[in-house]
């Protein structure tokens, strides 16, 4: 586990949000990337984005962070995004350019982030000060992880025109239609299946099983995934005992 991410302090974030940095469009077009890193702000019409460079689609997690460095779990992460990035025959990103550049945004084209689920990616941008994705659409998966991170993703483009004027975005624009999260208290000795009724009676009446991790756990493995394929996400059924750190997620017939 990335210690970093165990030491990090968890604040909410204000219900606006200001990205003070540069922009770096990760187009098709080599030169272009090249003369970001080397300080120039590429110009960028989000009025007619016919005038534009063509951007990268399918931009793989292997292209972030390629499969060789994923041995690495700390901030060297941050030295690394994009150094798969292929355009043409040429890898126009070296070691710690996106970090040396100031960039607070990465912008690409379709299907960002396919490929494996590989939750270095999102950390090897957030390292390397990129607080903000945004891409014409976003690969599922890549998206969960960098919400788990907290790197911010959009497919709205006109953000860029407000980050470069400094304005202050409000948090909405990022979480609008997701699905809100929360948290049930239970009594403890609760039953799982009483546990389940707190959040919903349909809960507990349809109750089938409780896919059920201790929250350390969890935050070892990174992901349910995980946790699911080293063994340590386990099924409970009605009568389990809810314990104190318990990660519950009530599978239900209803």
């Amino acid at each position: 586990m990335i210690n970093s991410l165990l030491e990090r302090k968890i604040e909410k974030r204000p219900d606006k949000v200001r990205l003070p940095g540069r922009i770096l469009f990760l187009t098709e077009d080599p030169e272009l990337i090249k003369r970001q890193l080397a300080g120039e702000d590429l110009p960028w019409d989000t009025a007619n984005p016919a005038n534009n460079p063509k951007l990268r689609d399918d931009i793989s997690t292997d292209e972030i962070t390629p499969a060789h460095y994923c041995f690495y779990f700390d901030e060297t992460l941050g030295e690394i995004p994009y150094l798969g990035l292929k355009c043409g025959s040429v890898f126009p990103i070296g070691r710690s350019d996106v970090k040396k550049g100031g960039f607070v945004c990465a912008v690409s084209g379709k299907r960002r982030g396919k490929g494996s689920s590989r939750e270095q990616s999102p950390y090897a941008e957030m390292c390397a000060g990129i607080h903000l994705v945004i891409a014409e659409n976003i690969e599922r998966i890549y998206k969960q992880n960098c919400q788990n991170l907290g790197l911010l993703t959009s497919t709205n483009f006109s953000l860029i025109d407000q980050i470069r004027a400094g304005e202050e975005v409000p948090l909405t624009e990022f979480t609008a239609g997701e699905d809100e999260c929360r948290a049930w208290q239970i009594p403890a000795n609760t039953r799982a299946q009483e546990g389940a009724g707190a959040i919903h009676s349909d809960l507990e009446k349809h109750f089938i099983r409780a896919e059920t991790i201790r929250w350390d756990q969890l935050l070892e493995a990174g992901s349910e995934a995980n946790a699911r394929a080293k063994g340590t996400l386990r099924l409970e059924g009605k009568d389990y005992i809810v314990q104190d750190g318990d990660v519950m997620h009530i599978r239900h017939s209803g």
